[in-house]
């Protein structure tokens, strides 16, 4: 009898918050700020709070708005 199995991964786009400041051209302060208020989906992994790229492009997607920064 062969066993077939098969491994998938999943994978969240994520950045840090540092990361995405840079990318966007902002302080991890207005990151942190956005984040707190709401307009950023974010996680803690770790001792890190981490953006969710992925969910921030579909929220975007939605609202009409693919700018990178807060919700207009």
């Amino acid at each position: 009898m062969t066993q077939n199995t098969q491994t998938i991964s999943v994978t969240i786009p994520e950045m840090t918050m540092e990361q995405y400041a840079q990318a966007v051209g902002v302080t991890k302060d207005t990151v942190d700020g956005w984040i707190k208020r709401g307009y950023l989906p974010s996680f803690k992994l770790g001792k890190y709070r981490m953006v969710n790229v992925m969910q921030r492009a579909i929220d975007c997607a939605n609202e009409g708005d693919l700018s990178q920064g807060g919700k207009s």
